[in-house]
């Protein structure tokens, strides 16, 4: 089964999920997109970024 990625990146913005702290800002983006050669670097980059984020926000939630 195919996922639709778009539609998953869009409920889970609309859902309020990410929150401001953890979330991708422009300029986040705009740095990735400096040190990248292609488009496929682009998107894994900015996964690696995601799951940083992601990682953080878990271990603030385990320090509370």
């Amino acid at each position: 089964m195919k996922r639709n990625v778009i539609k998953i990146i869009e409920e889970c913005r609309k859902s309020g999920r990410i929150t401001a702290r953890y979330d991708m800002k422009v300029a986040d983006a705009m740095s990735i997109k400096e040190f990248c050669h292609d488009d496929y670097e682009l998107i894994t980059r900015s996964f690696i970024f995601g799951y940083a984020q992601g990682y953080k926000a878990a271990l603030n939630s385990q320090k509370k």
